[in-house]
């Protein structure tokens, strides 16, 4: 789809993709979601993707697909948001966050949620920064690093982060830890 989609109010929505090389959401656009339950099965494609930034707001988000749970320029999780992510595709991560066409952005913004990320490379990858402030996150990667951000990475206001990864967890900026387990 072109232009911005918003998912919003009471209720459930699920897609179930079937075939090889099919996406669950794939927007021209920014996508939000928010005050709903979303379920994407994406076993051939990427759960979303979007051209844009990818807010979840107060949302239940579950992402399961072959390249990666949700690919966008930039990556907010807020205000209660529940969110399972994966990929299970070689080198794929479970959330990759870039800019690309011209675009600014490949930022990871999560707050006061819980998220759980997993992948074969990092379940959480930040073209940019990736800033976690009072949420719970739980990233995996079976082959490298759990989270990584090719710029700053915050964890901080009494955000629990569980990490496994091949790798140590890292960026090539900042890496800030305060008042977090």
């Amino acid at each position: 789809a072109t232009g911005n989609v918003e998912i919003t109010g009471p209720g459930n929505l699920a897609i179930n993709v079937a075939g090889e090389t099919r996406d669950g959401l794939s927007i021209a656009g920014d996508v939000s979601v928010r005050e709903t339950s979303l379920v994407i099965n994406a076993p051939g494609g990427v759960g979303i993707a979007s051209d844009g930034t990818v807010s979840l707001d107060n949302a239940q988000v579950t992402s399961a697909a072959l390249y990666a749970g949700i690919d966008a320029i930039n990556l907010f999780i807020e205000n209660g948001s529940v969110v399972d992510i994966s990929a299970t595709e070689n080198r794929c991560n479970a959330a990759f966050i870039s800019a690309r066409g011209g675009a600014t952005g490949g930022n990871i913004r999560i707050s006061s949620s819980n998220v759980v990320a997993k992948s074969v490379f990092p379940g959480l990858f930040a073209g940019g920064n990736l800033t976690i402030s009072g949420a719970s996150v739980q990233s995996t990667s079976i082959a490298d690093a759990a989270l990584w951000a090719k710029d700053d990475l915050t964890i901080g206001d009494n955000a629990h982060v569980t990490l496994d990864g091949k790798y140590p967890s890292g960026c090539n900026g900042n890496f800030t830890v305060y008042a977090a387990e």
